[in-house]
C-alpha cells in the first residue's frame, strides 16, 4: 500500500539581504559633514586672526592694523590708548625731515624740463 501522507513541496531558502541606502542619501550626508567641517575651520581661522587672547586673562582684544601712507619716525602721538577715533582724525605726526630728504633726492634725479615751443617750418 502506498503512503498517503502528503510530502511538503520544496521551498526556496530564505535569504537575508541588507537594505542598501540610496546613493543620493549617502552623498547628502557626506556633503553635510564636509560643510560642517569647513564652517568650523573658517570659524577657528576667523577667531585666531582677528583677536588675541591668552589663558592667563592678560589680553583679550581686537586687532586693527594702522599704517601711514609714507614711512617716517613718529615725533608726536595724538591719541591715548583705547581712545575712540573717527576716520580722518590725526593719530600721529611724523618727522618731516625724512619726507624732505626724499623729496630733494627725487628732484635731483629728475630735473624739471620745460617743453620747447613748437617752431613753424
Amino acid at each position: 500500500m502506498a503512503d498517503s501522507t502528503p510530502t511538503p513541496a520544496p521551498t526556496a531558502p530564505v535569504q537575508e539581504t541588507e537594505i542598501a541606502q540610496p546613493q543620493s542619501r549617502r552623498r547628502g550626508i557626506i556633503i553635510v559633514v564636509v560643510l560642517v567641517l569647513v564652517l568650523v575651520a573658517v570659524a577657528v581661522w576667523w577667531r585666531s586672526t582677528f583677536s588675541e587672547d591668552t589663558d592667563d586673562a592678560q589680553i583679550n582684544g581686537h586687532l586693527i592694523q594702522v599704517s601711514s601712507r609714507i614711512a617716517g619716525q613718529v615725533i608726536k602721538l595724538d591719541v591715548e590708548e583705547n581712545q575712540f577715533v573717527k576716520a580722518g582724525d590725526t593719530i600721529a605726526e611724523l618727522d618731516p625731515r625724512t619726507l624732505t630728504w626724499q623729496l630733494r633726492t627725487r628732484r635731483r634725479r629728475w630735473p624739471t624740463r620745460r617743453p620747447t615751443p613748437l617752431r613753424p617750418t
